[in-house]
């Protein structure tokens, strides 16, 4: 594989942008059954330590309703 600059990989015809984390929390529904969840009134704690989920965690209760 041919490496480039960042930068200029940025500005290829090829690269597009993924919203990944928009497109997780929306398809989870799909996968989950959500009113079990809900309906089981567990309580949980979650602390995703800095790692790659991090920044998904605070978007799971929109995607739960």
């Amino acid at each position: 594989m041919k490496r480039i600059p960042f930068e200029k990989a940025l500005r290829a015809s090829t690269t597009h942008r993924h919203d990944y984390l928009n497109s997780y929390i929306a398809d989870l529904a799909n996968v989950l059954d959500m009113d079990a969840i809900r309906g089981a009134k567990i309580s949980m704690g979650v602390d995703p330590l800095g790692g790659a989920g991090v920044h998904y965690w605070d978007r799971l209760p929109s995607a739960t309703g």
